[in-house]
Parts: C-alpha cells; structure tokens; sequence
C-alpha cells in the first residue's frame, strides 16, 4: 500500500496537508460524477485540491486532475468559469495535525503528531473545532 498525497487547507496562509477529501462529496451528489486517472500510485483519487479556510466558510481555491489520456483539468473543469467555490455541500470533520511528530507507523502509513484539531463543517461552514492532544502532560496554545 502506498502512502497517498494528502489535500492542502489554507488557514491564515498556513499549509495543511488534510487526508480528507471534501470534493467526494460533492461526486456523490451528482448523478455522472467526473472519473479521473491517477497520475502516480500517490493519488489513487486522480485529482489534487486546495482548499482555504476564510471567515469561518471552506472554499476549494485550487484543482487539478487528470483524464483518461493523463490530460490534466484544472477548476473550470468542475465549475465552469469560477476562480473558486464555496463548499456549500460539505458537512464533516476536517483533520489537521500540528506540533511535532511523535510516531510514524511505516505498515499503515499513519503519522500521529502532538495535537489534532478536528475542524466540524455543516454546509461550508465551520460551526465548531476540537482539539485533542495526542501527548501526556504537554499544554499549548492552538490557533486556527
């Protein structure tokens, strides 16, 4: 099993690699969801997002993902004429690692860092976070 690519979320200019996959929802709604082509054994999915975090509501700001013949498509694939989108069909819990690294299990591929912030999403946007520490006696500040 290979490890894959996580998505990116942007919060305050902050790079998130996130494993969730906000846009497998919006396929599920639809009634011929796009296929697309992995382009390594790295994204299984085929396309790669990039997500931002803004005034509390989730935006998909970036998009790539290839085709049958490895023809890449950008945004303007899914939604025509749109610089970005506001992920209004997105309810669910985004994940995001911060602190150091305490254990990476080379079998699962599976890192566990100092803390989790679990980001709650109902339709776009964000209605509450939860942070859980992964560490025993350690006390930190989070922003998000």
């Amino acid at each position: 099993m290979t490890a894959q690519i996580g998505e990116i979320l942007l919060i305050d200019n902050q790079q998130y690699l996130i494993a969730e996959q906000p846009l497998h929802n919006y396929f599920k709604l639809l009634k011929h969801p796009p296929y697309f082509t992995p382009p390594s054994p790295t994204c299984w999915r085929g396309y790669y997002g990039k997500w931002e975090l803004r005034n509390d509501e989730l935006y998909l700001i970036n998009f790539r993902g290839y085709l049958d013949n490895f023809d890449e498509v950008d945004l303007d694939y899914l939604f025509p004429q749109k610089e970005e989108i506001f992920a209004n069909w997105y309810s669910g819990i985004i994940k995001i690692s911060q602190g150091k690294l305490i254990k990476f299990d080379q079998l699962t591929h599976t890192s566990i860092y100092e803390e989790d912030v679990m980001l709650c999403f109902e339709n776009g946007k964000l209605i509450d976070y939860i942070v859980h520490s992964n560490c025993i006696n350690t006390e930190r500040e989070v922003e998000i």
